[in-house]
């Protein structure tokens, strides 16, 4: 941000003050808006904070406050103490509603993420890019659907940790088993790459029919934090053990959901992600007793 932006107290008449929220700004959650206003203390108030830009002003900290401030008005505009920045781009002004902190309701990783890409935060920037590289993309209300990342706090952290290559390279994999891919030829690198394509019966067992709708459609289970993580962490492991070919088809063969409960069952007998990462390791080693991986976690 920059640093000499000015800033001064002002009241502004609500009507005027704009929550951008086709931008970077988060949806009203009129349950937490009524929530406050039951319990409402103006000595606890804290002001919004607001950009004037091109003769408009723009909340990017606050927005419950006002709406709390209208609905004990009876649902009408009224005159509101405002913190005014001046100088602010947009770009700064959703890198700051990113960081906000204090009273404010802590954001979701997906109102934050949404809020950096938006500002142009280059490392958010760069893990939009390489998920929709492969073909996904990222649901900042975190709902997994058809090709849509939820988990988006989980999957920062392996993209952070690994790297783009590798973190495409596992994302890449996931789609080529579960939402109906299938590999092409070696690339330059001596490595197999992945591209979104129909999978051919001759090449992965002929699925039920409920089960091929199912994969036709993109199965949302794929995209379980737990699988991401998992299938992440093996790649990281076994980088040049693995056979990707062997994982797709060990992986399409499998309910995803697989993953998460046989994980989940474990207990407390391996801790954290190892526990879902045995089972990713258990369904890629199988019964065969020559492409056997040794165990390394």
């Amino acid at each position: 941000m920059n640093n000499t932006s000015a800033y001064q107290e002002m009241m502004i008449n609500s009507k005027f003050l704009e929550v951008p929220r086709g931008s970077y700004q988060r949806e009203l959650n009129i349950h937490r808006v009524r929530k406050i206003a039951a319990a409402f203390d103006p000595r606890l108030l804290n002001p919004p904070k607001v950009s004037y830009r091109s003769g408009r002003y723009y909340v990017f900290d606050g927005q419950h406050t006002i709406a709390v401030l209208k609905l004990l008005n009876g649902g009408k505009d009224l005159m509101v103490r405002c913190i005014v920045y001046t100088g602010m781009t947009e770009s700064e002004e959703a890198l700051l509603f990113a960081q906000q902190a204090g009273e404010s309701a802590p954001l979701t990783p997906g109102d934050k993420m949404r809020a950096k890409i938006y500002g142009g935060d280059p490392e958010c920037m760069a893990f939009l890019k390489a998920t929709e590289s492969v073909g996904l993309n990222l649901d900042y209300t975190q709902r997994r659907g058809k090709l849509r990342i939820g988990c988006i706090g989980t999957t920062f952290e392996e993209f952070k940790r690994v790297g783009a290559d590798l973190y495409k390279e596992a994302l890449s994999l996931i789609v080529a088993a579960w939402q109906l891919s299938r590999p092409h030829p070696v690339d330059e690198t001596g490595r197999r790459s992945w591209r979104r394509a129909p999978v051919f019966a001759r090449e992965l067992r002929r699925p039920s029919q409920k089960s091929a709708k199912r994969k036709r459609d993109g199965d949302p289970e794929s995209l379980r934090a737990e699988t991401i993580q998992s299938v992440t962490r093996f790649i990281e492991l076994y980088r040049d053990e693995y056979d990707p070919r062997r994982l797709v088809t060990r992986l399409h063969k499998t309910d995803p959901l697989t993953i998460y409960r046989e994980g989940r069952a474990m207990g407390v007998n391996m801790a954290g992600y190892k526990k879902y990462l045995y089972q990713v390791f258990c369904i890629y080693n199988g019964s065969s007793k020559k492409k056997v991986l040794p165990m390394k976690f």
